[in-house]
């Protein structure tokens, strides 16, 4: 790419021909222009076979059978379903016939016919099937439930704590509290279930809780300690090392915004420790957090500007060295105006078939040669 670039994205096509079928390696770096080089960039790509297609590929061939089998791709078991025909994409909403399935795990396999008969890959998906799986009559209407209970560790009725709500309601969701005086400390289970008008319990659903050592407050918390004090340390908590951050006082949430004095800390991995202090000098939780010291982290002064440029030159296929290729006239103040202005005349001598032309500058010593290749033949 141009020369002078410091931050720029070589677009060259890159040149696979030749390149085999299947995954690869691409390995990139650039170069300074005092030979210097970057570390080498690597990534992984795949190389299709047939990655070019000489002819527009056929037409899809339309579907025209959907066809479904319960526990075997028997054909004495195909069950069909029947869709529009000549749609090639499509969902089939018929439903499915499960007369004489039995209760318990089945497979079911699914499979699409085209219009020549090919048939599909088979899809598998696994179902249950419910042993009253079939009303002959409409069901009864549902019984309304008149009571939600729970219980903590037991399921034995002298544990039980019922929750009341609106009676005759199907659908709904106890908002009452839980009463939880007497549970200690510590991990329990808690078991709800709903009791219809009947009698008749709903499944026992079961979850999970922490109890804190001290879920009531007797009376109110008392206010919370401003804070007015912010320090930290780097690499140790000891006293000796504290550098404290001070900011407005009796403030409670807020967040510093000294910055953190790093002279003499060594280039490498650091830990910072963090902590504050309420007016009655008790401190927080001391946070920690890890940082990279970069050896220069610190310019004493500006750096140099890029030297402008003093030559560019270009051959085709063949290097004939340094400041004797055909010389480009440099004309622009930068790097756009450059570029737009350069005229390379293709010599009209060259052989057909592929040829790579090379351009190269120098600000001090010569940048790397930019290659592009091109085709020259007979139109």
């Amino acid at each position: 790419f141009a020369a002078a670039v410091t931050n720029s994205i070589a677009a060259t096509p890159i040149n696979l021909a030749g390149v085999t079928s299947g995954v690869h390696q691409l390995y990139a770096k650039v170069t300074a222009i005092n030979g210097t080089a970057s570390i080498t960039n690597l990534v992984s790509f795949y190389m299709e076979g047939d990655n070019f297609y000489a002819n527009t590929p056929a037409a899809a061939i339309p579907i025209n059978k959907y066809s479904f089998f319960v526990d075997s791709v028997r054909n004495s078991n195909e069950q069909p379903l029947a869709f529009a025909a000549t749609n090639t994409n499509t969902t089939a909403a018929s439903p499915i016939n499960l007369v004489g399935v039995t209760t318990g795990v089945h497979q079911l396999y699914a499979k699409v016919t085209a219009t020549n008969g090919t048939a599909s890959i088979t899809n598998l998906g696994s179902f249950y099937m419910e042993g009253d799986n079939f009303y002959i009559n409409t069901g009864a209407a549902a019984i309304p439930i008149n009571r939600y209970s729970f219980f903590v560790d037991s399921i034995r009725n002298g544990n039980e704590q019922p929750l009341s709500f609106a009676a005759a309601n199907n659908n709904t969701t106890a908002a009452t509290p839980i009463n939880l005086a007497g549970v200690t400390s510590g991990f329990h289970k808690l078991y709800a279930k709903v009791t219809t008008t009947n009698g008749v319990p709903s499944i026992t659903n079961l979850g999970a809780f922490y109890m804190n050592g001290e879920p009531f407050y007797a009376d109110a918390p008392a206010a919370p300690e401003p804070i007015n004090r912010y320090e930290f340390f780097i690499d140790s908590v000891g006293n000796n090392n504290t550098q404290p951050s001070s900011f407005t006082a009796a403030l409670q949430n807020t967040t510093p915004s000294n910055a953190i004095d790093l002279a003499g800390v060594m280039p490498g991995i650091h830990n910072l420790y963090a902590r504050v202090f309420c007016v009655n000098n008790v401190p927080s939780i001391t946070n920690i957090g890890q940082f990279a010291m970069d050896q220069t982290f610190k310019y004493a002064d500006e750096a140099t500007p890029a030297p402008a440029l003093q030559n560019m030159e270009y051959y085709i296929d063949t290097d004939p060295g340094y400041g004797l290729a055909t010389a480009i006239s440099i004309t622009g103040t930068n790097t756009t105006e450059i570029l737009n202005n350069i005229n390379i005349a293709i010599p009209t001598t060259l052989s057909n078939g592929t040829h790579i032309l090379h351009i190269r500058s120098r600000q001090n010593p010569w940048s790397i040669d930019n290659a592009l290749p091109f085709e020259v033949g007979t139109v």
